[in-house]
């Protein structure tokens, strides 16, 4: 089934004062009556795996400046490869975590160019699925 782009109205009041998202947003900044108030994916908490290898490496230092005997030297080296493993199983979360927020990022933009906005009702809808909320609840189309 195909949609007639040229005739959409509003699901809620039938109205055919309807714009695309995508034109509003790219249209001038003091116009947008949506500005601030759409939903973005929210971005990954990075840098853990960095900031751990840090603390390590500071804690690894002060082990090896403190004990000059072999034995503080073999402890380190434990100590090191430990936060070297640590760092990397962080690394490794994060990395998913960046890919999973990318794929987020790519069906947001995949929303966003396809909604339309009411300024009458106030509302988002999806001509295919019918489905309208507020702009605030933009995410809830996913």
């Amino acid at each position: 089934m195909s949609l007639d782009y040229k005739n959409l109205r509003c699901p809620q009041c039938d109205g055919t004062a309807i714009q695309k998202l995508s034109a509003i947003a790219s249209g001038p900044i003091l116009a947008n009556p949506l500005r601030g108030r759409l939903p973005a994916p929210k971005p990954p908490d990075s840098g853990e795996g960095d900031k751990i290898r840090a603390e390590g490496q500071l804690l690894t230092g002060c082990c090896l400046g403190l004990f000059t005997c072999g034995i503080a030297y073999i402890v380190g080296l434990i100590l090191y490869l430990a936060n070297e493993l640590t760092a990397w199983r962080k690394q490794s979360a994060a990395n998913k975590l960046r890919a999973v927020h990318q794929r987020d990022v790519s069906a947001w933009h995949s929303l966003f160019n396809r909604l339309y906005y009411c300024p009458r009702c106030d509302v988002l809808f999806d001509p295919a699925s019918g489905q309208a909320v507020s702009p605030e609840h933009m995410n809830e189309l996913l």
